[in-house]
């Protein structure tokens, strides 16, 4: 045998060897290509957002009363926009999406408690606020002075005495 002629059977026994020793390829997951997309040498990686602070129950309501219950607390809220309307929640009846956290009561100061509540998913805690404690009575509304050449009378009820039978 010549020296060309055995080196062709050399490399074609290790070529032979190499593809009977092989195996079948599989399929590779999905997660062993997650590095090349988010720490790509070729992109920049992207700004985070900051999160703008979402709407907070504090400024929405104000806790006006807090009052113990068979099934817990008794919560009274006032909208801040519009004092005229009232909520209340009590901790053993679902409300609308409202729910009641946590009642911390400071016994030194009424003033002081707090309620941590949940509002239609919204968590946040809601002190006492002195501007909505006031009793706030409707206004008045104001007769229109006399004209001249009228007089004002007043209105007396009627009283009808009892008949006899």
């Amino acid at each position: 045998m010549n020296l060309k002629s055995s080196l062709t059977f050399l490399s074609c026994g290790t070529l032979l060897t190499g593809w009977v020793s092989a195996d079948v390829p599989r399929k590779v997951s999905i997660s062993a290509y997650s590095k090349l997309w988010t720490n790509s040498i070729f992109t920049s990686p992207r700004a985070v957002e900051k999160s703008q602070p979402g709407p907070q129950l504090s400024d929405e309501y104000a806790l006006v009363g807090v009052s113990p219950i068979s099934g817990g607390y008794r919560v009274t809220l006032v909208n801040k926009k519009s004092p005229e309307l009232r909520t209340t929640i009590d901790s053993d009846v679902p409300n609308s999406g409202c729910k009641i956290l946590a009642v911390s009561r400071n016994s030194g100061d009424l003033h002081g408690t707090t309620v941590t509540l949940s509002v239609s998913g919204v968590t946040g805690t809601l002190g006492f606020d002195e501007a909505f404690l006031a009793h706030v009575n409707p206004p008045v509304k104001a007769t229109p002075p006399p004209q001249a050449g009228q007089t004002q009378h007043s209105v007396r009820p009627r009283v009808v005495a009892p008949t006899k039978q």
